[in-house]
């Protein structure tokens, strides 16, 4: 079963952690903030049933004009995870607190209901005014531990009206995170 969404970016960067770390986890241990493509982003995660019940293979996310072709990609990134989910989110959206799973009213506690459902994944509830989801949440496919996250860059000008070949700067369009693959399962 494929689940899939839209998402929004508008800052410029994107957040890939586990959604109960605050801001000041650790860059490059706990969380990774990369700079991402403004714009709408697509997203989906395969769910398969396996020998340990129904879990998330992967969790992909990329940019609307995402094509493939050339691109430079980085497999250095691992997210650590510790409560059996990850959320790549605009980096924007992300809270300063994410609060608790003891507090339903915190944003943790309804997002991690999401990775919970059925689908075992979902749009990160929106905490700005706009028609879009700002990332996703998914459950993991082995719970905590450590997981590469690939991401595919491309060459493109540091704001909408720079078009200054010296101020070209790699930016992430695509981002995927392999939970389990045929041979986990």
């Amino acid at each position: 079963m494929q689940v899939a969404g839209i998402m929004d970016v508008s800052t410029g960067t994107l957040r890939i952690s586990d959604p109960c770390y605050d801001m000041e986890a650790v860059e490059g241990k706990h969380a990774h903030i990369v700079s991402a493509k403004n714009g709408l982003w697509n997203w989906k995660a395969e769910v398969k049933k396996t020998p340990y019940g129904m879990r998330v293979m992967n969790l992909v996310v990329e940019h609307a004009t995402y094509s493939g072709g050339y691109t430079e990609r980085d497999h250095s990134l691992k997210a650590s995870v510790d409560s059996g989910q990850l959320a790549i989110v605009d980096g924007g959206a992300y809270p300063e607190i994410p609060g608790t799973y003891e507090d339903e009213n915190s944003w943790y506690y309804r997002n991690s209901q999401k990775s919970m459902s059925l689908q075992l994944c979902g749009p990160i509830e929106n905490m700005r005014d706009d028609l879009h989801s700002s990332g996703v949440v998914s459950a993991t496919g082995m719970g905590d531990g450590s997981y590469e996250v690939a991401c595919e860059f491309i060459r493109a000008y540091g704001s909408s009206t720079d078009e200054d070949p010296k101020n070209l700067v790699d930016k992430v369009w695509r981002v995927e995170v392999v939970y389990l693959d045929e041979r986990d399962v």
